[in-house]
């Protein structure tokens, strides 16, 4: 509500919030013990499983709406190639030790629903005096990866959309800007309702930045149809609809939006006429 600055302060909080999870996160190795060597088999997934998740995560960053608006937010283009790289090398060491919590908490409850892993070794593993502090930090840090995604819905709909159909004061951008963080904060929390899985969410979205993919690297050297964009966009997100319907919320029915979106962005380029 109180816009990109205040989403700016709670992402700088929310790394401190991570050093302090890593260092409450020693307690729960030392007490967990060892990991299972058969969740240590880093192809167990399949290699179609594989290659979506990398494939996917290569896509979050270059379309990532989020880090696009960072981009734009830089002083200069060296500072924004400091930051990335940065960004890379901490990320990678966060990642990294919230799957090895992942699979430490795992091996000490087999049975737990792998969603619930962080929140279920909280509550199991730390002393009582670290509980309320370590899930305190948990959920500060969700929720400040939230407004991130929330602020850049609101102000999505507010200029891409609302401006579409008049001319809107800065005054007036702010004030629907808030208004529709209201009203997709709400939508969120029916929508969560309903969509427990974790990784089915993911496998969800994951279809809709397929079917985005092909029109985003192309842009940036081609000069595309403005309907040749909105065919591959909208007939790779429905391909993934099916996709899911037939096979069921999975990365494998996601990936089959990318192959419809890029052959559909080619069909769209050769016949419409019209930029």
């Amino acid at each position: 509500m109180a816009g990109f600055k205040a989403v700016i302060r709670t992402d700088l909080f929310q790394y401190f919030i991570l050093f302090l999870l890593i260092i409450i996160s020693i307690s729960l190795f030392t007490q967990v013990g060892s990991i299972n060597p058969e969740n240590l088999n880093l192809f167990a997934a399949g290699p179609i499983n594989i290659l979506a998740f990398a494939f996917y995560g290569f896509i979050l960053i270059v379309i990532g709406a989020d880090l696009w608006q960072r981009v734009y937010a830089g002083k200069s283009i060296k500072i924004v190639q400091k930051s990335l790289i940065y960004a890379g090398i901490i990320t990678t060491i966060f990642l990294t030790i919230i799957i090895f919590m992942g699979l430490f908490i795992q091996s000490r409850f087999p049975e737990i629903v792998p969603e619930t892993a962080l929140a279920v070794g909280f509550t199991q593993l730390l002393p009582n005096y670290l509980l309320g502090v370590g899930l305190v930090i948990l959920f500060a840090a969700i929720m400040s990866s939230l407004d991130t995604f929330l602020f850049i819905l609101s102000t999505s709909f507010s200029k891409d959309f609302l401006s579409k159909f008049e001319r809107i004061s800065l005054n007036k951008f702010a004030t629907n800007t808030r208004l529709f963080s209201v009203i997709l904060g709400g939508l969120g929390i029916i929508l969560a309702l309903f969509l427990t899985s974790i990784v089915s969410v993911i496998s969800a979205i994951a279809g809709v930045y397929f079917a985005l993919f092909p029109a985003m690297i192309f842009s940036f050297r081609y000069t595309l149809k403005s309907k040749a964009v909105i065919l591959s966009i909208v007939g790779g997100f429905l391909s993934s609809i099916l996709g899911f319907v037939l096979i069921g919320i999975t990365v494998e029915a996601a990936l089959i939006s990318l192959p419809a979106a890029f052959v559909l962005l080619g069909f769209g380029q050769l016949v419409f006429r019209n930029k």
